[in-house]
């Protein structure tokens, strides 16, 4: 599979040009794990790359199993707030809710991370790795 870019594998995933095998887990990660892993995409820190299978379907057009990297696809899917065709509507609304939902990344590369919640928002920003969520400057961990 040739090199993409991050916005490209998301639209691979919400397109339906990749699934996840059956064998494969739930998505598990925590909101503070999506948070670190933004952070770390951000600071152009290597976040690993998917491992795929790819199978032929009877119509002759290949299908891609992720095998490895379901985690990091679904996360990107959160990050950007778009369902990947592996989730169904009501598994994802009750998904989302629990994740920051916005990114932000300036043109002098600072980045924040994070969703709004009850008129207080929640940033997960450059100095801040997951380890806790600033609540107007402060950390609630």
């Amino acid at each position: 599979m040739p090199e993409k870019a991050i916005s490209d594998l998301v639209e691979a995933a919400v397109k339906g040009e990749y699934d996840i095998p059956e064998f494969q887990r739930e998505f598990l990660w925590k909101p503070k794990q999506v948070v670190a892993f933004a952070d770390s995409l951000s600071q152009g820190f290597p976040v690993g790359c998917l491992v795929v299978w790819q199978q032929e379907k009877e119509e002759g057009k290949a299908h891609v199993y992720v095998v490895d990297g379901q985690q990091r696809i679904t996360a990107l899917c959160v990050i950007f707030g778009k369902r990947p065709a592996w989730k169904d509507d009501k598994e994802w609304q009750d998904l989302i809710p629990l994740y920051p939902r916005y990114l932000n990344v300036s043109p002098d590369g600072k980045f924040s991370f994070g969703r709004k919640e009850g008129g207080v928002e929640l940033i997960a920003g450059k100095r801040d790795t997951g380890k806790g969520v600033r609540r107007r400057g402060r950390y609630a961990g």
